[in-house]
């Protein structure tokens, strides 16, 4: 083969070569491209459906009142004649609470729940002696465990469901 010709295929294959690089090139890029692009619409989806979740566990929740939270047992000295037995016509037992009759009035009534911040989940059984205003009492067998948990001031909510 004359030099010429071999230029030629050296030139051609050259240009074949530089050219199935810039669509390689191009190829790769377009699929990084599709690939951020899919990262950032995925990223933004998963943010959009946690603030969804967080609306909806916000719209489960009244707002926080301030109260005050005592612990009592099942004694004649703390409850009435029939301490094993709750205002809701219940046995008594650990998870439930007493409202003050104030709190009853704003619809903290049986069988709700209620969040005590730092607390827990506990469900409304009982009422408190008139005497007490904004505040809850939990329920606990053992009269060492209620002096130990003594008396809190906290925040709580009615959990609506």
């Amino acid at each position: 083969m004359d030099i010429e010709k071999k230029e030629r295929i050296f030139y051609q294959i050259t240009t074949l070569i530089c050219l199935i690089l810039i669509v390689l090139f191009g190829i790769f890029y377009s699929a990084k491209q599709k690939i951020v692009k899919f990262s950032v619409q995925q990223t933004m989806n998963i943010q959009k459906q946690k603030i969804n979740k967080l609306q909806q566990q916000l719209k489960k929740y009244t707002t926080p009142s301030k109260v005050t939270v005592y612990a009592y047992n099942p004694h004649i000295n703390q409850c009435d004649s029939t301490p094993f037995i709750t205002a809701s016509m219940e046995k008594v037992k650990p998870g439930m609470v007493a409202v003050s009759h104030d709190l009853w009035e704003q619809g903290w009534t049986f069988g709700k729940k209620i969040y005590i911040k730092n607390i827990g989940v506990f469900r409304i059984a009982d009422f408190m002696n008139t005497r007490h205003k904004t505040s809850i009492d939990i329920f606990m067998w053992q009269k060492k465990d209620a002096i130990k948990f003594g008396i809190q001031q906290t925040k709580a909510c009615l959990i609506v469901e």
